[in-house]
């Protein structure tokens, strides 16, 4: 993955880059600590654009039995607690619910990559580490050749077919998807409906009501398994 940021129309220089460097950012696979879990979604802090797919994605793998041989070695490592080992379960395992909560506060967003001829060496990949892209461009660069530094990897048309795939393979293996639109145009509100198990698995929040939604969620997870 490169390592940049492209923050258009690059008015003020970012050092950040693409690929998660924070504390905050780190995907913590599994866990049993709930105020661990708490203290790091505290400290989230939007920035860069909006990937549901790869959110998706990530919570389908992580639940998927060939993780396994990750998991164990997160657990050999110390990182998880070893009560992990087992996991993830089957797909066929009966006393296994399999639950996704996925939640967006927008719409799958374009993505870019710098072709691969600016970024094929240590230099190249020292000097995005340190400039916005947009910011170098529209410093450096005649406006008449700024197109030849990046290709688009994603539209947003792409990242919602290849979220509607993730959703319903994982439907399709018996994944319950619970989704949240948090204050999304009409757009964002149609893909998170359509990820979703049922029309009864989405919510459209506003304000303080996504509170209310994570409740109402955890008490439908917690009925189901109780008639499992």
């Amino acid at each position: 993955m490169q390592h940049f940021q492209w923050n258009y129309p690059g008015w003020n220089q970012l050092s950040d880059t693409i690929c998660p460097r924070y504390d905050y950012e780190r995907i913590t696979p599994f866990s049993q600590d709930a105020n661990a879990l708490n203290a790091q979604i505290a400290q989230m802090q939007p920035r860069a654009g909006t990937q549901i797919f790869m959110g998706m994605k990530w919570a389908a793998a992580m639940l998927d039995p060939a993780f396994n041989p990750v998991v164990n070695a997160l657990v050999n490592s110390n990182d998880i607690d070893n009560a992990f080992s087992s996991r993830p379960a089957a797909f066929s395992d009966v006393e296994t619910l399999k639950t996704v909560v996925l939640m967006t506060d927008g719409k799958n967003s374009s993505a870019q990559r710098i072709k691969s001829w600016a970024y094929d060496s240590p230099s190249d990949y020292y000097q995005w580490s340190r400039y916005n892209l947009w910011y170098y461009l529209y410093r450096n660069v005649n406006s008449y050749y700024r197109g030849n530094y990046y290709w688009w990897k994603y539209d947003a048309a792409q990242g919602d077919a290849l979220l509607d795939n993730i959703c319903d393979a994982s439907k399709e293996a018996g994944i319950v998807i619970w989704s949240i639109g948090f204050e999304v145009d009409d757009h964002g509100a149609n893909v998170m409906e359509n990820c979703a198990s049922s029309p009864s698995h989405f919510f459209r929040v506003e304000g303080i009501e996504i509170s209310e939604a994570f409740d109402a969620i955890a008490r439908q997870i917690n009925q189901l398994r109780l008639t499992q």
